[in-house]
């Protein structure tokens, strides 16, 4: 029995072998961008969450500090020129109205947008003996989660 000619089939299994090697290696850059850019965008949406809640919590302060520049009466209060640590960046606006029916709820919106992402906040803040309590914090459109019993 005559055994072929199998000069050069190294060759052609090493190729075979790399071929399949670069496959792998471009399927696995690819799951890697997507995770790094998935990464990147959760960091951004949570800095704009914190930079929304920072800017309602400040106002919270102001409010329950009885600063009548931030107690609406009875148009709404616009919160323009918010400047950011230099550490920060993004952009903060906001407003503060009083609730139509009742004279003893405001609501804090702010919106906030850091790196494309974007968070729309509520805080309801409802006055009880005189002392300003946050009642809720909410995305906009959604209902208020209660954090204390007035």
């Amino acid at each position: 029995m005559k055994i072929g000619n199998n000069k050069g089939s190294t060759i052609i299994d090493g190729l075979i072998i790399s071929m399949i090697l670069l496959v792998i290696l471009g399927f696995s850059l690819g799951i890697a961008t997507n995770y790094q850019k998935k990464s990147v965008n959760d960091h951004a949406k949570k800095q704009a969450y914190f930079n929304a809640i920072a800017l309602l919590d400040s106002v919270a302060v102001e409010i329950n500090n009885n600063n009548v520049s931030y107690i609406p009466t009875t148009s709404v209060i616009t919160l323009t020129d918010i400047v950011l640590p230099s550490s920060q960046a993004g952009e903060l606006s906001g407003e503060i109205s009083k609730d139509a029916n009742q004279d003893n709820i405001i609501y804090i919106e702010v919106v906030s947008i850091y790196s494309s992402q974007k968070e729309e906040l509520r805080l309801t803040m409802q006055k009880h003996n005189d002392t300003w309590y946050k009642k809720g914090y909410s995305r906009l459109g959604e209902n208020a989660y209660e954090e204390i019993e007035l």
